[in-house]
């Protein structure tokens, strides 16, 4: 085993420790400057696999349209029309969302 493969198994099998001991020293940080979580909301209707912060303090998250119907409506009987998804041709539902943090408010959007 040569040296540079010898240290870079090294730096991978210590990387997990690194993490924890990192994470440790957040909650620490978060606890001393007295943060904390809170649940804002219990559902949003939609999973969402991918999220974007604004500048205007609203977060835009985004989920898979070709995976059947979401659990938030699309508003004004909006609907996608899409002949060639496997699992809903006609969805009326949202698949993405805006969530608002000043309102703690969500607002469906047509993908």
């Amino acid at each position: 085993m040569t040296k540079t493969t010898n240290l870079v198994s090294n730096i991978l099998w210590h990387l997990p420790f690194m993490f924890m001991l990192l994470s440790c020293h957040d909650m620490n940080l978060a606890y001393a400057a007295g943060g904390k979580l809170d649940l804002l909301m219990s559902n949003i209707g939609i999973s969402a696999m991918h999220m974007q912060l604004l500048n205007n303090d609203r977060v835009v998250m985004y989920d898979r349209t070709d995976f059947g119907a979401s659990n938030i409506s699309l508003p004004n009987g909006k609907c996608r029309n899409n002949p060639n998804d496997l699992a809903l041709k006609v969805d009326c539902t949202a698949h993405s969302v805006e969530y608002d943090v000043s309102t703690n408010s969500i607002r469906p959007l047509m993908v």
